[in-house]
């Protein structure tokens, strides 16, 4: 909570929503953490709804930035969802986070449409992202 809270794009839920990541009650959410030394550098936390991955958060740690946490992250994310035979990952963006929107059209993801007002504090539409996910062959 303390890393999303120092990540200004990154969602900031309460305790509850957190803790359900970690929950092992038959709910199809995750969440990956990268740390050195007992320190957090970042996090991805997914949900899977059907066959499609929803990628909910990725933040990374002021002092990891630019260094390939997210980047690893997200990698790890993505093979793990190929692995599980999922067809497709999704994600909402802010659209004036051009940062963020390079980064995932980098690793491969197209823009698929707006969402009007998704956003508040401050109020901004989505940009909606996807994925097709290549099935991992099985010989």
């Amino acid at each position: 909570m303390r890393l999303a809270a120092e990540t200004p794009a990154a969602p900031h839920w309460e305790r509850a929503a957190y803790e359900s990541f970690l929950a092992v009650d038959g709910q199809r959410r995750l969440i990956f953490v990268a740390e050195d030394d007992g320190h957090i550098l970042g996090f991805v936390a997914a949900q899977v709804v059907m066959d499609v991955c929803e990628l909910e958060s990725i933040a990374v740690a002021a002092v990891a930035r630019r260094s390939g946490v997210g980047r690893t992250l997200l990698a790890t994310l993505i093979e793990w969802a190929r692995q599980q035979g999922l067809s497709r990952m999704h994600l909402e963006v802010r659209a004036g986070n051009n940062s963020a929107i390079g980064f995932y059209s980098r690793v491969g993801f197209g823009q698929d449409g707006m969402r009007r007002g998704y956003y508040h504090s401050p109020k901004e539409d989505a940009v909606l992202m996807s994925l097709a996910l290549e099935p991992v062959s099985k010989m």
